[in-house]
């Protein structure tokens, strides 16, 4: 999938990152950081790059819908970021967070380091609410093949009782991790790796509470 950064510098062309980063009033630093996939950059970001560049199409730029530039008899085209972003399409934020699909992995901060645009009528067919996503990224391999090293994880907030044989994050301590929750006969549950290689572990009712879920995954995807 093509990312915002690879968008970015297709725009920027053969002009110099430092003469690019000068027009839409960042660093050049933050340039080369947008285009290797390090930061996403900001609303404000989004709107300037528009007027340095007005002939792009918002919605190109946001998430790689349509062509790159405006349709001029196109009356339906977004012309605005706010306008793009009010209408076809959601912001939805990522954190700094690592969920592990292996044994845990330590929260260290979760603040906001950049948005993903997802369109909103995906959002809605999903039976999602855009205020109760986030996303994070996966590391390690119990969860291969349906999740690789450096996923980026969509989590459902609002999900956090367990449908069988669905994926969540579940926090353990001060741990994240990813993994495949399976209701017993019983009433416990069986925390499962798609990767054969890990063993699944047994929750027994009574220890129901040390799932501390914190959303449902309904997406995964990575830069190629």
């Amino acid at each position: 999938m093509e990312s915002i950064g690879s968008r970015i510098k297709a725009i920027r062309g053969e002009e110099l990152q430092e003469g690019f980063a000068k027009k839409v009033g960042v660093s050049k630093m933050t340039v080369g950081r947008w285009e290797r996939g390090e930061r996403f950059p900001n609303f404000e970001d989004l709107q300037n790059i528009l007027k340095t560049c007005p002939e792009i199409s918002p919605a190109w730029l946001l998430a790689g819908e349509g062509p790159m530039l405006r349709q001029a008899d196109n009356d339906s085209a977004c012309f605005s970021a706010q306008e793009c972003l009010s209408g076809d399409f959601a912001l939805v934020p990522r954190y700094n967070v690592c969920v592990s699909s292996g044994g845990g992995a330590v929260i260290e901060s979760e603040q906001v380091v950049d948005y993903l645009a997802f369109k909103r009528n995906w959002i809605s067919e999903m039976g999602l609410q855009v205020d109760r996503l986030a996303l994070v990224t996966a590391i390690g391999d119990s969860m291969s093949p349906t999740i690789q090293e450096g996923n980026l994880l969509l989590v459902d907030l609002s999900q956090t009782h367990v449908q069988d044989g669905a994926i969540y994050t579940l926090r353990m301590d001060s741990t994240l991790v990813a993994k495949r929750l399976q209701r017993k006969i019983d009433g416990g549950i069986i925390v499962k790796s798609d990767n054969p290689d890990y063993s699944d572990l047994f929750v027994d009712v009574k220890d129901l509470n040390m799932l501390n879920i914190v959303g449902r995954v309904v997406w995964a995807g990575r830069r190629m």
